[in-house]
């Protein structure tokens, strides 16, 4: 029954959650985006090479979605979506309009996740995206002179981003899905949320795809800036899975990091200290039911950061030792009793 498994979603912006689509007679608002899960056969796992009609008048003219989207004083997430049967420049339409967020979220079937992109971008004809009110009475304005000549929807136009990326991923073969947060830092940047600088989280609907983020100020963040006038700066991170599995964390990008050449990943579970500069992927296991707040990135500047000493006497490195700014942590890798020398 479409009531209780539908396959067509909106969004409410108040309630901040999908809204499903029970009956085939909705009426479709055009600028309101709609999510919709699509498959080509009964194991749900693809949908092959498909052509979809349109069948109407197309939309033309200057077109004002400020109906379809709100905000509540809350994340101000909005599904909306492109009204053309052209392509449109996303700088064009945030020029137009006003109270909201320079970034833009669209979803990825390939990451199974939501991605978010800014300026120089284009979107796609009929494309559904996510913007995100920043203040009372927003306005979204999708006016002619936004359409483009492009004609391939499924291309971004690159955007140079100076942020250095975290990227949770499955460490096993059937779990493609993935998500990324970027992290930057500069001396305008605040350490609490900025909706200029900083962008909410969004989840994924599928459940294999991972998640990672952090709380900033109690808010969900893919994006988070803090101020490089910070000698030391430590990031909680948020990671959850819906299947339980061997799951890996990347860093990449370090140079967009400026003086901060230590970063470090400490896993509160097991007491692991990696330093990503030297080794930017970390595998562990985790449980759906783990503590989701296990990981915390260090950043530091100057040369504070030091690689873990391997003993030399012990030659399968089942012992590390970690210098930190408290003393040293010392990390012992052997399942049994065993009589070592450090």
């Amino acid at each position: 029954p479409p009531n209780q498994l539908p396959s067509a979603y909106s969004y409410s912006e108040p309630g901040d959650n999908y809204v499903p689509i029970t009956s085939a007679t909705t009426a479709l608002v055009p600028g309101k985006g709609y999510e919709v899960y699509l498959s080509g056969d009964f194991a749900y796992n693809d949908l092959p090479a498909t052509t979809m009609n349109t069948i109407g008048t197309p939309n033309y003219g200057n077109q004002n979605l400020s109906s379809v989207i709100s905000y509540s004083g809350g994340t101000g997430t909005n599904l909306v979506g492109n009204p053309f049967a052209s392509n449109i420049s996303w700088n064009t339409v945030l020029a137009a309009s006003s109270n909201l967020s320079a970034t833009y979220d669209e979803f990825s079937f390939t990451a199974g996740a939501y991605q978010t992109f800014g300026a120089g971008t284009e979107i796609g004809s009929a494309q559904g995206f996510w913007v995100y009110s920043t203040g009372a009475a927003p306005t979204l304005i999708v006016n002619e002179n936004a359409k483009t000549a492009t004609t391939n929807s499924t291309i971004k136009a690159k955007v140079s981003e100076p942020y250095f990326t975290l990227t949770i991923s499955s460490n096993e073969s059937n779990n493609h899905y993935y998500q990324t947060m970027k992290v930057g830092a500069n001396s305008s940047a605040i350490d609490g949320f900025d909706i200029n600088e900083d962008h909410p989280f969004h989840k994924s609907p599928l459940i294999a795809t991972p998640a990672i983020y952090t709380l900033i100020d109690g808010k969900k963040s893919v994006i988070d800036m803090f101020n490089s006038n910070n000698e030391f700066f430590d990031m909680p991170i948020t990671t959850t899975v819906g299947i339980s599995g061997y799951y890996k964390i990347t860093a990449a990008s370090f140079e967009n990091l400026g003086d901060y050449v230590c970063v470090t990943l400490e896993d509160k579970l097991t007491g692991t200290i990696t330093n990503l500069s030297n080794n930017p992927v970390y595998s562990f296991r985790m449980n759906t039911t783990d503590d989701f707040n296990r990981f915390v990135v260090h950043f530091a500047k100057g040369g504070n950061c030091k690689s873990p000493i391997v003993n030399t006497i012990e030659t399968n490195n089942n012992i590390k030792i970690l210098p930190t700014s408290t003393g040293n942590i010392i990390n012992f890798g052997y399942a049994n009793n065993t009589k070592v020398n450090v």
